[in-house]
Parts: structure tokens; sequence; C-alpha cells
């Protein structure tokens, strides 16, 4: 798979736009959606929040606006936060592995691994097919003292990893 990436100069201009959008129709909450993604990719992370809250408070059930504030959230370490949102996500679209995910990554940065076992589980339910998925899962167990269960998950996730690459030079 190969990955685009852009200028910062190139989200800077996303922002722009974003802004310009926002003050024409403040009521819209895909532009703050999208204000918000642009500035995430330039690391305003406090910005972010701003815009996503704004999205949530026009359109409460908005999962992705929730998720994208979690992440946020977690990239400034407010891991509580951040449980707070995906929470919220999952809770207007249970079958969102992305805030499953998620979730499992920001209790882990808690230390509460039972936790997010219990989240990755529901995200590999939802979708088995993420190696980092099980690759968070054998670290939370690992970290545990459930070698076995570290190994088996582990493996699954450099199998499912050695799978992608295969695709990607068949491809």
């Amino acid at each position: 798979r190969r990955r685009h990436t852009r200028l910062q100069g190139d989200w800077s201009s996303d922002v722009c736009s974003s802004d310009l959008a926002v003050e024409i129709k403040p009521d819209d909450h895909k532009a703050w959606n999208n204000r918000g993604n642009a500035l995430y990719n330039l690391g305003r992370y406090e910005d972010v929040i701003a815009s996503f809250d704004k999205a949530v408070e026009i359109k409460p059930d908005d999962h992705k606006a929730w998720n994208n504030r979690g992440n946020a959230l977690g990239k400034l370490g407010r891991y509580e936060d951040a449980i707070a949102s995906y929470d919220k996500a999952v809770e207007i679209k249970p079958d969102y592995h992305d805030a499953w995910y998620r979730r499992g990554v920001a209790l882990g940065n808690l230390g509460r691994y039972e936790e997010a076992i219990t989240s990755y589980d529901k995200a590999l339910q939802l979708n088995p097919s993420k190696p980092n998925t099980y690759y968070n899962l054998a670290c939370c167990y690992g970290l545990q003292g459930n070698v076995e269960l570290a190994i088996e998950n582990l493996q699954r996730a450099i199998s499912l990893r050695s799978e992608e690459h295969t695709s990607e030079l068949q491809s």
C-alpha cells in the first residue's frame, strides 16, 4: 500500500479553507470535522479538540467526530477524556472498529490491561484482519505476564502483516 504524504503547507491551506467554510456556514458540522482533521495533521491538538467539540455540539450523534476528538485527546496524553470520547462513539455506533481499537490503546496507556483486552477483543470481533490490534493485545497479555497468549497474538499479528506484504508485492 502506498501512503501519500502532504507538505505541511498543503494542510495549512486545508485549515484556511475550513476556516472560511465555518465562517460562511458556522452550523455545518462537516466543515468543523474537516477543520479538525486538517489541524490534526498539523499537530495542533487543542485546536482539533475545539473543532470536534463544535462538530458534536451541532451533530451530537457524529460517531467519527467523537472518535477523532478522542484521537486528539490521546495525542495530548489525556487518556481518560479520550476514553470518554470513544465511549460516546461506540454508544452511537457499536460496530465502529476504530473507536474500540483506540479505546484499547488509551486503556493500555493507563495500565488498565484487562479493560484494554476487552476493547481489543471487541475490535477483533468487528474486524479480525488488523495486525496492530493483535500486536497491542499481545503487549497487554505480555505486560500481565501471560506469555502464552502474548505469543499467540503476536504470531497472529506477524502472520497478518506477512499476508499484507505478500498482497502488496503481488499487486
